[in-house]
This record gives C-alpha cells, structure tokens and sequence, in this order.
C-alpha cells in the first residue's frame, strides 16, 4: 500500500466527515502518523503472487483452475474465482476435491476463501440442515438497539432474549464460545465443533448464580430462564451437531477432520491474514493464537449499525491459545482494484470499517486509500481481563449519505457509536 500526503489529507477529510471533528477520534485511537506507521508496514503480511490459471473468463475455468485463482495477487481474479465457484453446481465428488483443498493449502486467502463457499452451501443452501438447526440453538446475536448498544443492549442467544450489560466479561465470554462453535460446524469441522459445543457447556456450568443472572435470559413467555433450561439447549445442539455427519455424507466424501489452523502471533508487527485482510500489532504481551474467520450475514453475531449497510463477508477474530495484545492495532480490508470495486459498492469514498466488541459498535478512525482500493482503520487493543482483544470486522457505508453523521459516546479510552442518523 502505497501513502501520501494526499492520503493523510483524505484520512483527515474521512474521520471529520463521520465524526464532526477528530477530538473524539483521537482520544479514542493514537495519532494520525501512528496509523501511517502501521499501514507502511502492513504490506509485508501480504503473501507471495499466485498465478490464475486458464480462460481469462471466468465462466469457462475449470474448477482446479478456481480454486488456485482464490490466492491470486490481484483482488479482481480472487473475487471473480469466488463468484465463479459459487454459482458452479458442485458434485459430491467436486465438494470432495474443495474440501481437500481447504484442508491442505498453506494459504490463508485461499482458505478463508473456500470456507465461505462451504458455508453457503452447507448453511447458506441448507445442504446440513442438523448443523442449521443446531446453529439456531446457540447461536448469539445482539440488536441494535434505540439506535445503539450500552448498558440497556438487548441479544439473543439461542430461543431466548437477553438483555443488560453487553460491557460485560460475561457475555464476552458467551459471544466467544459461539463464535468458536461457529467457525468450526459452519465449515463442516463437526469434530472439533462437538469438542466446542462441550466447552460452552463448561463456560455455562462455571458461571456462578450472579454472572449467570447477569444475562437476564428469558423465553418467548418472557419468563426468567434457569442454568438447567440454557444446558439442555446446548445438549440438543450438541445432538444435533452428531447428526450433521449424516448430511455431510451426502453432500461430499467429507476427509478426516483436521484443527482449524489457527494463525500464530509471536510477535509484534504485521500478522498474516492473506490478502484481502491485513493487521499489525504495536506489542505483544504473550504470544498465542488467533481464530480467524470469515462469515456470512446471517451469522454474524452483529447487524450493521442503523443506517448503515454493510459490504462483504464479516471477518472475525477470537483470542484461541493465550494471546494478549497491547497499544493499538491497525486493520486493513482490500476492497476492490483497478478492474473495479466489489460487493456493489458504488461510491468508495463513504466506506468506513465497524469493530464489534464486547457488545459495542466503534466506528474506526483512519484513512481510505482510493487508488489502492484499500481502507485502513485503528483502535486501541482492551487489556482488560476477559474482553476481546480483537472482534468482528465489518466494511459500511451511509444507507443515506447526505442524512447527516453520528454522534459518539466515550467508554474509557474508545469511541462508541450510539445513534446514527437515518432516512432523512
């Protein structure tokens, strides 16, 4: 990625035009010139260039040729390849090649890239309607709700409704067993997802009675729901989850499940997403392991903010083995190249990137580079005991451009969204 005076001046236009002032962006992230240090080095997470193989339309690649054109260099072809396998009608043969190569490629682009074409057709396209149905069961998702999330936040989590303090390491705690249950049965990882599964059930089991009160949980009758109730959900979805190897029988010559490689951080500096997604670390405290994702809308454990719609997949990052992060924390999504913009976007220069964390919406401050089709944000990394480090990433932009801006609440050092405008 390449930076420029021009740039800093766009990244100063772009965090006046959402914020009304960059007071409150910088008392919620460090300096302008620290985030031009992060995006300098950012470049060097970027994986070497692949070649894309074949017909230069994609319609008329073969499937072998698809699949090595997802770690291609240029954004173009990666997306392309990606339109092109999702509309192919895959054999039970073909979803076995597919899945083998998830399994085996050393490249993260790829990987994620063939788990989102998994997860339309075994969620999206109902082809595991027992790992749907046992999705459901668990499955956590807040609302935005009276224009924002605070203390008052609403979510669901399962069939029941919750509500009280999302700021809260509790339901934290509670958003992260899903996700990691998530990121596992939406690819057909029903091995590690039945091990998941048990350790939500351990997570719910430990709460002590106030934590567990703490999440206000009630059923469709908005009658208060006991420890007991929420377990037998969870041992259905577990059930359910045993069931789904019938559904991936059927639907590929599924290979022996394998961990779901997780990405090392061992120290600070550019961590290696691929190459749709950069990030770069300022310090590191312990090094560990991140579980990194990319999913659907309909999984997502957050909608896009009132107001806003957002573009692409949800990328998501939970801490998996000890990690501890420091300072702040850039993050970077490619969205297009010289070939075009991707997801519809129509106008690049509205776009903006949502953390969601520990039940709060941010709003990023940073800088949009048009040229490289490339928008870079910053937050500074909780250190908290038993809050999420990192989160889930979106790309939005206004629904309504000209409706006005938003307005920001402090939470200690960070920027929460609390109301945006809407149809004017």
């Amino acid at each position: 990625m390449k930076t420029s005076i021009r740039s800093l001046l766009s990244a100063i236009r772009f965090t006046e035009a959402y914020s009304g002032g960059l007071d409150q962006l910088r008392r919620a992230v460090f300096p302008l010139r620290g985030v031009l240090a992060c995006v300098l080095l950012l470049t060097a997470a970027i994986p070497a260039m692949a070649d894309c193989p074949g017909n230069p339309d994609f319609t008329k690649k073969t499937l072998s040729q698809l699949l090595v054109c997802l770690d291609d260099d240029a954004f173009f072809n990666r997306d392309s390849a990606s339109k092109a396998l999702a509309n192919l009608k895959l054999t039970k043969a073909d979803w076995t090649t597919v899945v083998d190569v998830m399994i085996n490629t050393n490249s993260r682009e790829q990987r994620r890239r063939i788990e989102r074409l998994v997860e339309r057709s075994l969620i999206g396209q109902n082809n595991a309607p027992n790992a749907v149905a046992a999705i459901e069961l668990v499955k956590v998702k807040i609302d935005w709700n009276d224009g924002g999330v605070g203390a008052k936040g609403t979510f669901s989590f399962g069939e029941f409704r919750g509500k009280g303090a999302l700021q809260n390491p509790v339901f934290t705690g509670l958003v992260r067993e899903w996700l990691l249950y998530r990121n596992r049965i939406q690819v057909g990882n029903v091995a590690q997802a039945l091990k998941q599964i048990d350790e939500m059930k351990r997570f719910i089991n430990g709460l002590t009675p106030n934590e567990f009160a703490s999440l206000n949980l009630v059923d469709s009758a908005n009658q208060k729901v006991t420890k007991d109730v929420v377990l037998s959900a969870i041992r259905d979805a577990k059930n359910l989850t045993k069931r789904s190897e019938l559904d991936l029988r059927n639907w590929g010559d599924f290979p022996v499940p394998d961990p779901q490689s997780p990405v090392r951080v061992g120290a600070a500096g550019p961590v290696n997403l691929g190459k749709t997604v950069a990030m770069n670390v300022q310090a590191i405290v312990t090094p560990g392991t991140l579980d990194y994702s990319w999913s659907g809308q309909d999984l997502a454990y957050a909608p896009a903010p009132t107001g806003f719609v957002s573009y692409g997949p949800r990328f998501d990052l939970q801490v998996n083995e000890s990690l501890q992060v420091s300072g702040p924390v850039s993050f970077s999504i490619e969205y297009g190249d010289t070939s075009g913009n991707a997801y519809g976007i129509t106008d690049p220069s509205k776009l903006a990137i949502v953390r969601i964390s520990n039940g709060q919406y941010q709003l990023l401050s940073g800088f949009n580079d048009l040229g490289q089709h490339t928008i870079t944000a910053v937050y500074q990394a909780d250190t908290s005991p038993n809050f999420d480090q990192f989160g889930e990433f979106m790309l939005v932009a206004p629904l309504y451009p000209s409706a006005g801006g938003i307005r920001f609440a402090q939470a200690g050092e960070q920027s929460v969204i609390v109301y945006s405008a809407g149809n004017p």
